[in-house]
């Protein structure tokens, strides 16, 4: 055994520099413990060469350390400890699983650079932090979830050379189904519009009280036709109308009308229609020419759809289905219910003018001189009365809004050129002529009444220009 001499140096002041140089050659060393306390160390310098060392452990404990270490050529595995006790296990030139938990710290750019990996799951949660988050996905089939919440959001995607399918929830839950302009955006889709079960219980369509079903979406298209289940247990033909409006208690867009042979069982049956539906809902409601016959098909599972009325104005909704089937051809996907004014155009109308019969009344009876059905507006009311005490009455959705009498006219001052009420012409022995250009809205039906109080029957007539949706 070779002699090992240790030197030990003095400064000029009388204290040890702790500086102790020690040679070990030609020795196999299973542990070497160098314990070194209360010391503060500029650099501890260990050079191991041709030596095969089972385990090297260091233990750094309560110090600020920077560790340079650089391992070429070998297989080795690293136990990093944390502060918290959590271990780091690292495998070298290896396939690599590096959880990684940063707290309180302010991180100006974190970089991460993933190559010719297959990675299963990155899951990455970023909160309360103002975030620049830059993502380059190239040459891989992703499936990508995103949730943002609570917070202010500018999101630029930039996709190309992909097949994508986006979808959008807004915050009240509705989904927005973008559609690119493939082919499937243009090439018309044919569907039917139904809701039904299996099994049809039969009730009175009924003359009295009139029953609907509603279809508040993704209506808008061509109707080819309408089906109703029904029968005729009379001895005698009778007809069924349905009509077509936007919703309930809204005047017909139009109608048609369904005959049912006598003796006719329950079964579907087809009333052509071949009009186009320019409105995203769709409110059906059939009432038969009798109380007892033409009876309809409904059934009592849900989704429920029916609504009843017994004045066509007020609709009570039901815990029913109705038996009816639209055929839609062109229907159009994604749009959108429009209502009011577009570009200074109001949505579908077609303007026409209606004109009444010379009507002669009686004292103190109220007769019906016009009727519009639908929706739409009255822009212009023309009429004559044989003396200027009748009484032009009006009346929009069944309510009455105001009487035109010549004599008040006259009476107020009112002229041929007045503008909104233009008395035409007066008289107080022939004929009166008057003007209103008072714009009539109306949802249901519009109409015009005739009335006076005098002893002798009186003649009145009256004329509208209108503008109705269609």
């Amino acid at each position: 055994m070779e002699s090992v001499s240790v030197t030990r140096k003095h400064d000029p002041a009388g204290f040890p520099d702790f500086t102790y140089p020690v040679t070990i050659k030609a020795m196999t060393i299973e542990s070497l413990a160098v314990d070194i306390k209360a010391q503060t160390i500029p650099a501890l310098k260990v050079d191991i060469s041709a030596q095969s060392l089972s385990t090297l452990s260091v233990n750094i404990v309560a110090c600020a350390a920077t560790l340079n270490v650089n391992i070429l050529s070998q297989s080795v595995t690293v136990n990093v400890k944390t502060a918290v006790g959590e271990h780091v296990d690292t495998d070298i030139v290896s396939s690599v699983t590096l959880p990684i938990n940063i707290v309180a710290q302010t991180i100006t750019t974190l970089a991460v650079d993933i190559k010719a990996q297959t990675v299963g799951n990155l899951n990455v949660n970023i909160a309360a932090s103002a975030v620049t988050l830059d993502v380059a996905i190239q040459s891989t089939a992703v499936t990508l979830p995103v949730s943002i919440q609570s917070s202010a959001v500018t999101f630029n995607v930039n996709i190309v050379s992909q097949a994508v399918d986006i979808n959008i929830k807004t915050s009240s839950g509705a989904n927005i189904v973008i559609d690119k302009l493939t082919q499937g955006a243009y090439i018309e889709r044919r569907s039917v519009l139904e809701n039904n079960g299996e099994t049809p219980i039969m009730v009175d369509g009924n003359k009295t009280y009139a029953r609907g079903k509603f279809f508040p979406r993704g209506c808008r298209g061509f109707i080819s036709n309408v089906q109703v289940y029904c029968d005729n247990l009379d001895a005698v033909e009778h007809v069924l109308t349905v009509h077509f409006t936007v919703a309930p208690g809204m005047g017909d867009v139009y109608a048609v009308t369904l005959p049912l042979p006598a003796g006719s069982s329950e079964d579907w049956r087809l009333a052509y229609v071949k009009r186009m539906w320019n409105y995203d809902s769709l409110f059906i409601w059939v009432e038969s020419d009798s109380d007892a016959y033409g009876r309809i098909g409904v059934d009592l599972g849900a989704p429920f759809d029916a609504y009843g009325s017994t004045d066509r104005a007020e609709w009570m909704a039901g815990p029913a289905r109705l038996w009816i089937k639209v055929m839609l051809t062109g229907e159009t996907v994604g749009d959108l219910p429009v209502t009011g004014t577009l570009n200074t155009v109001r949505v579908p109308n077609a303007s026409s003018c209606a004109a009444g019969e010379l009507t002669a009344i009686s004292k103190g009876v109220e007769a019906v001189l016009l009727t519009l059905h639908g929706a739409g507006i009255v822009d212009a009311v023309r009429f004559a009365t044989t003396h200027p005490a009748v009484e032009l009455r009006i009346y929009v959705d069944d309510v009455y809004v105001q009487k035109i009498v010549p004599e008040d006219l006259y009476n107020w001052g009112f002229t041929a050129s007045t503008p909104a009420y233009s008395l035409l012409k007066y008289s107080a022995t022939a004929t009166n002529y008057a003007l209103i250009t008072i714009p009539y809205e109306f949802k249901r039906k519009f109409e015009l009444r005739g009335w006076h109080n005098l002893d002798t029957l009186q003649g009145i007539l009256a004329y509208v220009n209108y503008r109705r949706i269609s």
